[in-house]
């Protein structure tokens, strides 16, 4: 589980560091994918104890011995949207594939807070590629219910490597 917990983390960063500029955050969507099983799913919104709440429990902090052995069936979380209040008003902030994050009451947020965004979706990619690398793989799909995590591990030594350092970087908030 430890992309789940990365990408968990990382839209709570985001969000976190959003609302340290003033305001509130809730109605928080995020999307779950799991290559693995060829599903995508939409979270209940939340607020911000609510997130840290399903991240505790969803993706609890774990060695790297248990990332190991659990190799498969790894999801990745993307933040959608949320609501960001300020000043008794609200604004709807959404992330629309090709555009980037948007919201049509751009007054009251300031371009600090939409670059953070900008770099939450920048970082979050370079997870998705190596997700998509890992699971994408044709052997490792067609042999899901079979494969040995030692096989993930020679085979994609490289990209493990790289998702520990992003666990290592991401793992609290």
């Amino acid at each position: 589980m430890i992309v789940d917990r990365i990408t968990l983390v990382l839209a709570y960063i985001y969000l976190d560091n959003f609302r340290a500029f003033g305001g509130e955050v809730n109605e928080i969507m995020i999307l779950k994918e799991n290559k693995f099983r060829n599903s995508t799913k939409t979270l209940v919104k939340m607020n911000m104890d609510e997130l840290g709440d399903y991240i505790q429990n969803t993706a609890p902090i774990t060695t790297r011995t248990a990332v190991e052995r659990n190799c498969i069936d790894q999801c990745l979380y993307s933040l959608r949207s949320f609501n960001f209040s300020v000043d008794r008003a609200n604004r709807f902030i959404e992330y629309r594939e090709g555009t980037g994050w948007i919201s049509k009451d751009v007054d009251k947020i300031n371009a600090m807070q939409f670059s953070q965004l900008s770099e939450y979706t920048r970082t979050l990619n370079k997870v998705r590629k190596i997700y998509d690398e890992l699971y994408l793989d044709e052997y490792i799909k067609a042999q899901s219910e079979y494969i040995d995590c030692g096989y993930i591990h020679q085979m994609f030594n490289s990209s493990i490597e790289e998702i520990l350092q992003l666990y290592n970087t991401y793992k609290t908030y």
